[in-house]
């Protein structure tokens, strides 16, 4: 404040003028502050159990055989024979070189190859999987305990 005197007086000796005092007064203004924080109220254990159980369902099944037959054929041919298909029957043909006074392809024999396609239903059974949750809830002073049995299924 001793500052603020000699201003004064200053102020006074100069041409007589009007003495002005000023005072400044700092102001307290309040903010508010916003925290958070985690009050526990109690707890949850979630627990699974894996279970099994057999069941039955109905399954398509297609089975295939083979019928292999051999037929003679003993025909002579100019040159190699393709495999064809016949119907359901794939042919395959075997041929073999025979010596004559000049050399011949001859068709020895053909592989027939019949596919036979048959469908049945039957009924199987596995056993397949599946969970099940158990929740047990406690407020914040208790234990957590298992509530029941622990069977919570739902099927």
């Amino acid at each position: 404040m001793g500052g603020r005197k000699r201003r004064a007086e200053a102020d006074e000796s100069e041409d007589h003028r009007e003495v002005i005092h000023r005072e400044v007064v700092p102001l307290a203004a309040e903010v508010p502050r916003v925290d958070t924080r985690t009050i526990v109220t109690g707890r949850v254990r979630v627990t699974t159990h894996t279970r099994s159980r057999q069941e039955a369902f109905d399954v398509d099944l297609t089975e295939e055989d083979l019928e292999i037959e051999r037929v003679r054929v003993g025909r002579e041919v100019d040159g190699p024979v393709e495999i064809r298909q016949e119907g359901d029957v794939t042919i395959v043909p075997v041929l073999e070189e025979v010596l004559v006074v000049r050399k011949q392809l001859v068709l020895k024999e053909e592989v027939r190859i019949r596919r036979r396609r048959q469908r049945r239903k039957e009924t199987r059974s596995m056993n397949l999987l599946y969970q099940v949750a158990e929740i047990d809830r406690s407020s914040e002073d208790e234990e957590v305990a298992p509530s029941g049995d622990g069977e919570n299924r739902r099927d």
